[in-house]
């Protein structure tokens, strides 16, 4: 069995398939604690939802809300300061990360470090609501709802940015095939 020596041996997978080949754990931090690879969907994530700061083990502070369209200025802003392409997430790339598992929040704090009242809070999607454009999608990471809000309401903001090794994403966040559960 090959193994990955920065990985602690609880995080190696093997593949049911082949043992001899190891897959790295679905979540992955950055050295500077400030990103986190989603190994199972491709896609890069902020750490922690904006207005917090980063720190190697978690977040501090409180997650500033925005409207809708403050959120998209911010992304648009973080990818031309950072030269990254972060952007908001669509409302299934947000289901992607939901833990269901868990309420309040739903989401694996080990890695998404989030307090109160950040837990509770509505994060936006890129996507307003075809229907109304008063409205726009995002999750509730009280218990991973995808649902729409006023579009002046304030919502929480985790930008993300599409990986070299991307997967599509269904409605629901799932990915087809994937060796992560």
């Amino acid at each position: 069995m090959t193994t990955t020596s920065s990985l602690p041996q609880n995080n190696i997978q093997t593949k049911p398939n082949n043992p001899d080949n190891t897959i790295p754990p679905r979540f992955e931090i950055s050295a500077d604690g400030s990103e986190v690879t989603d190994n199972k969907t491709g896609r890069i994530w902020r750490r922690c939802p904006e207005g917090m700061l980063t720190t190697i083990t978690g977040c501090t502070g409180v997650a500033t809300a925005y409207n809708w369209d403050q959120a998209l200025a911010l992304a648009k802003h973080e990818a031309m300061s950072t030269g990254k392409a972060w952007r908001l997430p669509f409302a299934n790339e947000l289901s992607s990360i939901v833990d269901t598992s868990v309420r309040n929040p739903a989401i694996n704090t080990a890695i998404f470090p989030m307090k109160w009242p950040t837990p509770a809070a509505h994060f936006w999607s890129i996507e307003p609501a075809k229907d109304n454009s008063s409205f726009a999608w995002g999750v509730s990471f009280y218990d991973g709802k995808v649902d729409f809000h006023q579009r002046g309401d304030g919502g929480r903001i985790r930008l993300v940015r599409t990986g070299q090794f991307a997967v599509p994403i269904d409605a629901t966040g799932a990915v087809e095939n994937s060796v992560y559960p």
